[in-house]
């Protein structure tokens, strides 16, 4: 969540790497020409649809995954407190530094859970903390400050214990209202010196209707946004779907906008299925590569649009619920085409227990052991357990040594085309 105002609807384009080392090749004149005919049609037709361009060209062609998404990760904030086995503060401090653009400290004593409701409230309020609780009181800070200062607003940073990788994002919320306001639903990944991020919204300057998403990754950013109702006044429903290829952003199931990671020599956009091996595309450098972890925060402005005398304290940002969707990878699994499709005969499988700890149990009722395929994937698709050909009525899968975390158990009955799909808590 970096408040930078840099691209909106009306990116440039700039000359970069990859362009500097075709015009630096040793071509000869026509070569040349198609160059500065590549450049100059980048130039005039990307402005609003490409950030940051890069030629680029495929190596292999595009493969679409149309396997069906499942839930492997929600909170619906139906207890008394917050999840803190899913949720922690913001890792790296708690207090903002001068020049972030916000002037809160977070704690988790913001947060409340009641009556299914997460609520993060910003409060003005004077405290004195360090901006980094890990860092001596004493030690100056990159903003010429000592760590140990005083802060006049409080509000809240939440972030996922785990990370995740593409799949989709969805939040049902309610924004606040008032000057010097900046809630924020994110995604955030540090796995490369790059980072990357994904705003799912932001919502700044005194302006409860104006939808602000973003990506970033690699110090680029690609920023757009368009003017909606008063997201204030009612709970709304936020979800980011991300794959390989794109990026779609959704409201109330109506979507908004999309960039994708290809694109046409013409700027336009490039799915799955549009991209072939050997063929010149123009790549957006600002598309995220890493995994992310989810995050939903409620910072205070300065500057211009900081809180004054009429901002109404405590203002809340009310989340109903926190879902994260996993695409069902290629790997490991079987895709049963259209002449194959499953059955309404229910699958006649036990497992348990769920959540578990130790040893998963699966039973089977009924003698097809032999069809019966087997796949069991963390949170990042990657397969943790397989088995082709079962000889038993029951099979156990000792999981203690797997990370704590919500899996997807899949089995393949090869022979009725049933394809059982089940949701795993590791705990």
């Amino acid at each position: 969540m970096v408040k930078v105002k840099l691209c909106g609807g009306n990116c440039k384009f700039q000359e970069n790497e990859s362009i500097s080392k075709y015009q630096n090749l040793n071509v000869n004149y026509k070569g040349k020409i198609i160059i500065l005919l590549l450049t100059f049609l980048i130039t005039k037709t990307v402005s609003g649809q490409i950030c940051h361009p890069q030629l680029f060209t495929a190596t292999e062609d595009g493969l679409c995954n149309d396997n069906p998404y499942v839930l492997v990760f929600e909170d619906n904030f139906d207890g008394d407190s917050l999840d803190v086995s899913k949720w922690k503060i913001q890792p790296w401090g708690q207090g903002s530094l001068t020049g972030d653009n916000s002037q809160q400290y977070y704690s988790l004593d913001n947060v409340t859970v009641s009556s299914g409701i997460c609520t993060i409230t910003a409060k003005h309020e004077t405290v004195i903390r360090k901006a980094v609780n890990w860092i001596p009181d004493t030690v100056i800070l990159s903003d010429g400050l000592p760590n140990l200062r005083t802060y006049y607003y409080t509000s809240s940073n939440i972030w996922t214990t785990n990370k995740f990788g593409h799949g989709m994002y969805e939040i049902r919320c309610r924004i606040p209202s008032g000057k010097g306001f900046w809630p924020a639903f994110w995604m955030y990944g540090t796995d490369s010196a790059s980072n990357s991020e994904i705003d799912g919204f932001e919502f700044w300057d005194d302006n409860t209707v104006k939808h602000h998403m973003t990506v970033h990754h690699n110090g680029q950013m690609c920023e757009s946004d368009y003017t909606g109702p008063d997201f204030s006044s009612a709970f709304h429903t936020f979800r980011v779907t991300w794959t390989d290829y794109k990026i779609e952003w959704y409201v109330d199931s109506v979507l908004k906008r999309r960039i994708t990671k290809f694109n046409s020599i013409l700027g336009q956009n490039v799915d799955c299925d549009g991209v072939l091996a050997n063929t010149l595309y123009i790549l957006e450098k600002s598309f995220p590569t890493d995994s992310v972890n989810i995050i939903m925060n409620l910072a205070i402005q300065t500057g211009t649009y900081a809180p004054d005398t009429n901002t109404p304290f405590p203002g809340s940002l009310e989340i109903d619920y926190i879902r994260y969707y996993k695409q069902l990878p290629f790997t490991g699994m079987e895709t049963l085409t259209d002449t194959t499709l499953p059955s309404d005969e229910p699958f006649k499988i036990n497992t348990f227990p769920n959540p578990n700890s130790s040893i998963l149990t699966i039973e089977f009722k009924e003698n097809l052991f032999g069809n019966y395929k087997i796949s069991l994937l963390d949170e990042q698709g990657k397969t943790v357990y397989k088995s082709t050909s079962l000889k038993e009525g029951i099979i156990y899968i000792d999981i203690s040594g797997y990370a704590r975390g919500v899996y997807v158990l899949q089995v393949l009955d090869t022979k009725n085309k049933n394809d059982y799909i089940h949701k795993i808590i590791f705990n």
